[in-house]
């Protein structure tokens, strides 16, 4: 009777433990989902306003430079990191069409000081 009741009592304190183990697992990886999926979703929003852009590019902006200079905006309004010499526009001459690749950054920071630096790179063709 004593010794079924111990091996109850090991078993309910495994139970617990394996109980506790999974809700700590379930919140780190949600707390990470919580840090990374937003990025990821910036990302997504970023590749449909560079695809908006390369779209109007054959008309409004003849120039790279200039094109450059806007993609420049609209990462930064994503609050990713863009160098302006990290835009690459390609024309066909004869052709209007416009492409555009894009690779940038964003920096995430965890808790205990961990920084992580996301590489990013977004394509878009754009055609008349």
């Amino acid at each position: 009777m004593g010794n079924t009741f111990v091996v109850r009592l090991k078993k309910r304190k495994a139970n617990f433990s394996n109980l506790i183990v999974l809700i700590m697992l379930v919140a780190i990886l949600g707390y990470l989902g919580y840090q990374i999926v937003p990025v990821y979703m910036a990302q997504e929003a970023f590749q449909e306003d560079l695809l908006h852009l390369a779209g109007r590019a054959v008309h409004d902006y003849p120039d790279n430079r200039t094109l450059a200079e806007q993609v420049v905006q609209l990462g930064q309004a994503r609050q990713f990191s863009i160098q302006e010499e990290n835009v690459r526009i390609q024309r066909i001459p004869e052709n209007p069409e416009v492409g555009i690749v894009v690779d940038y950054k964003k920096t995430t920071e965890f808790p205990g000081g961990y920084i992580y630096v996301f590489h990013l790179r977004s394509e878009a063709q754009g055609l008349l």
